[in-house]
């Protein structure tokens, strides 16, 4: 599932004529079409300790904050080179990002439970080696318990339908 939010990039609007409701994409310009009105994944939420979600047992671990304003979101991820995430990795920075997110069809997943589709956009990243367009990843809410897709695909048609319980996101 990398790091969800912070692997994302710029984004802006287009006319509710154009979108593609498959992927909440403007056909026209090719970037996300949301609407700037509160979401189910509204306020903050927090991912405690835990190992970096990577291919690489190496990369260490992070503590991971979210916050949803309307479609926009804030993500913060500090990393961490020990389990108990006291010591800071110091060849790895603590990313931010700013992005615009929108709120897709729900899916069922393989676990045969309904999760809603969201595409992601970093708009401003203090990180310049992000990497990934544009995401598309599901979302599920137990409570207060946010759990994400197993992991986020670069196209519609690459969107997972399997949620990832390892690591939880609790709404604070």
């Amino acid at each position: 599932m990398l790091t969800f939010f912070s692997s994302l990039i710029a984004c802006g609007g287009g006319s509710s004529s154009d979108k593609n409701s498959d992927d909440n994409v403007d056909t026209t310009t090719g970037i996300i079409n949301a609407n700037n009105t509160p979401t189910i994944l509204e306020g903050t939420w927090h991912k405690a300790c835990g190992p970096i979600e990577s291919q690489f047992p190496e990369d260490g671990y992070d503590i991971v904050t979210i916050t949803f304003t309307l479609n926009q979101l804030y993500s913060d991820i500090e990393n961490y080179i020990d389990a108990s995430c006291s010591q800071p990795f110091p060849d790895l920075p603590n990313p931010t990002a700013y992005s615009i997110i929108a709120i897709g069809e729900e899916v069922m997943t393989t676990g045969g439970l309904m999760a809603t589709q969201v595409d992601t956009e970093i708009t401003q990243s203090s990180n310049p080696d992000v990497f990934v367009d544009r995401t598309y990843d599901i979302f599920y809410i137990d409570t207060d318990n946010l759990y994400l897709g197993d992991y986020e695909a670069d196209t519609p048609e690459n969107r997972t339908n399997t949620l990832s319980f390892d690591r939880v996101f609790v709404r604070q």
